[in-house]
């Protein structure tokens, strides 16, 4: 998380059992889940801006019951896929390729293939294509 070199840093998730394709920007002061690392999945050409928590457990019902289990779900991101900075992931959700997640946004559902979704909690605005010919 707070290692400057990039590539180092890389390897370090991967070593903790992130899986991580090729060709994958994380930045700087990223929080990818410490205790369940082997749940997330970033697929190929991402880019993850700075300060994102991408989180695979919570902790809420054990903490008020101890017997309660501890909730624990996989997070995958697609292919070619934009997360802005200060994103907050959740548990369980699964971020379809070609997909660009606003800045800010606190992700609590899957998000389909090929979305642009921003807000807390994310929600679909438009389509990528869209969202491309309108803003550049």
């Amino acid at each position: 998380m707070f290692i400057p070199l990039l590539k180092l840093r890389l390897c370090l998730y991967r070593i903790r059992g992130t899986i991580i394709e090729k060709n994958v920007y994380i930045g700087p002061l990223v929080f990818l889940e410490e205790i369940y690392p082997e749940l997330i999945t970033i697929k190929e050409h991402c880019t993850i801006g700075p300060r994102v928590m991408i989180m695979t457990h919570h902790s809420i019902f054990h903490h008020i019951d101890p017997k309660a289990p501890v909730y624990t779900a996989p997070v995958i991101i697609g292919k070619n896929c934009y997360i802005g900075s200060d994103t907050t992931i959740l548990p369980g959700v699964t971020i379809g390729d070609d997909t660009i997640i606003g800045v800010g946004s606190v992700v609590t559902r899957s998000i389909p293939q090929g979305s642009v979704a921003m807000g807390a909690p994310a929600k679909v605005t438009c389509s990528r294509d869209e969202w491309l010919r309108n803003h550049i």
